[in-house]
């Protein structure tokens, strides 16, 4: 799959509900897409030569294009996409008849589960499918750069096959005396032994066949000259060309073992921390896994990354960085054993231990200890004496573990989950899936809601809107926090998903749409001009009692109804489309403005825009956070941007987080930003509008 772990999908159906439900469904069951519409077989053709689709989704009784000129315009142009059919009732001979002619599976928007478990699984075979072609190449261009190496190799090496040579090196032809490769090439190796040490020869390779003998013989070779000399040969086994051999090595014995040990440890260590370097570590964590099966001892890797390594390095530069990264060294080898730890410098700022031997427990308490070493330790770099922290995730090694890089990524996910909960702290995979697997306990969030509606325990807390091209006045989104018991701020994430499930969110959004206005009211009676941005949930479009909640603040607080805009999610819009437009028409009716955010995330986003009348729309974040490295996002910002100028309607990017962003943003048109580079939302109304140039004109609601 795509680096960014998008599902990138095309659905094919005649209705736009129906592929809204699909893409629906699988967001839902917690998979990211990222889906495109083919109206037609052009249209079809035009994305799949446009984008890396991972999955097609096409209904059965599709017309244009129908199921099977979708099947062979992916084969005709060799794509190696995975087609489900799709139909409301699953009939086993038509499941039957289409896996015949194809099509990998049929699936039903009636059954969810089943619908999801397949496109996990041919997501996942398709992943499978790309890595082994992946490492075919890479397989392919390795053996090109071998070639190169051993021709350009210091050491005598040659390759035999059945007692044959069919490949020397230069240096191996200029021991031996060949002219050229040529002269070689057919020679039995043991012409190359001298008398004296054939019998040690035939019985080393007699011991070598019966899988008993060392990698190393030292004996007297006879050059073409018959002049003799004596060597070192190493053994191995290797291929060439696809065809398996053996590879010799041969040294003269003036060669120093010492200087071979170093050169065997510059081979395998990090050149700045000591510590073993990436490849090491990937070799021994593949003897790991595969030995997993048959080992009683629990082992594990430990993925550690510095939480605040990018200003670190921002305040020291790369030699005060690379002083910091040595330290961190130091202190992951102090805690590691070096009989049953293999510690690595992962990457650029990442750092791994494979650890055996241990217990979960032990494991935790490494684990722990490194947490506390970096927590306590001062670097001294640049002159200044600084702290760090530092998060670990923890991937446990066992029997379910079918590769090292899985393992790793259990290990990586686990640090970024530690790092997004505040950092300076560990955590375990298996916890993860654990958790996830349990049933959410909704009472004791229900009980805090109903509290906090009784007795006003949430706070709003506002994010400011800029404008990129110089209009004025303030626009802030309103965002919800809920006061914690010792009035820590808690994040909707945390208690939303359980108000959504026990049918709350309606009431916590008039909670909201009350403090707010009166909020604004306060604002404008200040000589502000405030216009506030007020999510509606999905269930909350579904109650009429909203609009006639907004109708009595306006008349009660005398607010410009245009002051008020109300954001919709566009999932929420399409699987209540109905309910969505009779509450944006009668919010229009008061004089309000309607924001669509999420835009971009559905099948055909810009027909939506056919049903609703709306005066912003709000880019997906996905097409946001990973703009400046992403061609794709850069040219979904601008359609978005072109086609809201030619309906009169504005944009805004959301979670924006670093100026090279900002400047594409501005290049593509769009009007208004917002995010952590602007300003974190806070309690207080505070940011500077003053510097955004002549006032805005106002939004026609």
């Amino acid at each position: 799959m795509n680096s960014d772990n998008l599902i990138r999908l095309v659905v094919i159906d005649d209705s736009l509900d129906s592929a809204e439900i699909l893409v629906s469904l699988m967001r839902n069951g917690g998979l990211a897409v990222r889906p495109y519409a083919a109206e037609d077989s052009d249209a079809l053709r035009e994305v799949l030569q446009a984008h890396q689709i991972d999955l097609i989704l096409c209904a059965l009784d599709a017309s244009s294009p129908a199921l099977d000129e979708v099947r062979q315009m992916v084969r005709k142009m060799e794509k190696d996409i995975p087609l489900l059919g799709v139909e409301e009732e699953l009939d086993p001979e038509v499941i039957g008849s289409m896996v015949e002619q194809g099509i990998r599976d049929v699936v039903s928007p009636n059954h969810a589960q089943h619908l999801l478990a397949v496109v996990e699984r041919e997501i996942d075979n398709l992943l499978q499918r790309r890595r082994l072609r992946n490492c075919q190449h890479t397989l392919r261009e390795a053996e090109k750069r071998c070639h190169s190496l051993l021709d350009s190799s210091r050491d005598a090496i040659a390759y035999i096959h059945e007692g044959m040579h069919i490949y020397a090196n230069p240096v191996y032809l200029e021991i031996f005396g060949f002219a050229s490769a040529e002269e070689v090439e057919g020679t039995p190796i043991m012409d190359l032994v001298a008398p004296e040490d054939h019998r040690k020869f035939k019985e080393f390779l007699r011991e070598c066949r019966d899988g008993g003998c060392n990698s190393s013989l030292s004996l007297k070779v006879r050059r073409t000259d018959h002049r003799t000399i004596e060597v070192s040969m190493d053994f191995a086994p290797a291929s060439i060309d696809g065809e398996p051999c053996t590879q010799i090595i041969i040294r003269q014995l003036e060669d120093t073992h010492a200087l071979m040990d170093q050169l065997e440890q510059l081979t395998i260590r990090d050149l700045l921390t000591g510590l073993y370097n990436h490849d090491h570590f990937m070799e021994a964590l593949e003897k790991a896994v595969s030995g997993a099966m048959d080992s009683s001892q629990i082992r594990a890797v430990l993925y550690l990354e510095l939480d605040n390594y990018l200003e670190l390095k921002e305040r020291t530069g790369v030699a005060g960085s690379n002083l910091i990264l040595s330290d961190v060294a130091t202190l992951i080898r102090n805690h590691c054993d070096d009989e049953e730890d293999v510690a690595c410098r992962f990457g650029d700022h990442s750092f791994a231990v494979l650890t055996s031997g241990r217990d979960i427990r032990r494991i935790e308490a490494l684990a722990h200890a490194i947490c506390a070493s970096v927590e306590q330790h001062l670097f001294e770099a640049d002159g200044q004496s600084l702290t760090g922290t530092c998060s670990i995730g923890i991937g446990v090694v066992g029997e379910t573990a079918d590769t090292a890089r899985s393992i790793l990524e259990r290990a990586e996910t686990a640090c970024r989950v530690a790092r997004d909960a505040g950092g300076n702290r560990w955590q375990i995979f298996e916890t993860l899936e654990k958790h996830e697997e349990e049933e959410p306990d909704d009472t004791l969030w229900q009980e805090r809601i109903h509290d906090a509606l009784r007795n006003n325990r949430f706070r709003l807390v506002f994010q400011p809107i800029a404008s990129l091209h110089g209009k004025a006045g303030e626009k802030y989104e309103v965002l919800l926090r809920l006061a914690g018991e010792e009035e820590e701020l808690i994040s909707p994430l945390e208690f939303l998903p359980a108000a959504q499930r026990q049918g709350l969110l309606p009431l916590i959004d008039q909670w909201v749409i009350r403090h707010a206005c009166r909020i604004l009211a306060y604002r404008h009676r200040q000589g502000h001009d405030t216009r506030f941005f007020v999510k509606l949930g999905g269930a909350s479009l579904e109650e009429i009692s909203i609009a006639a909640l907004v109708a009595e603040q306006l008349k009660e607080l005398k607010l410009e109804p245009s002051s008020l805009v109300f954001e919709i999610s566009e999932t929420d819009a399409v699987t209540r489309l109905a309910a969505t437009r009779d509450m944006i028409n009668a919010l229009r009716k008061l004089g309000c403005a309607i924001s669509l955010e999420h835009f971009g995330n559905g099948v055909n986003s810009f027909q939506l825009l056919n049903h609703l009348e709306v005066d912003y729309l709000k880019i997906d974040p996905v097409f946001v956070t990973d703009l400046v490295g992403n061609p794709e996002n850069q040219e979904m910002v601008r359609s978005i941007v072109d086609k809201a100028m030619e309906e009169g309607k504005q944009t805004i990017a959301h979670f924006v987080e670093d100026a090279n962003s900002l400047s594409i943003l501005w290049q593509c048109g769009v009007n208004y930003i917002q995010g952590n580079f602007v300003q974190e939302p806070e309690d207080e109304l505070s940011y500077d509008f003053s510097g955004e140039g002549e006032e805005e004109e106002e939004v026609e609601a």
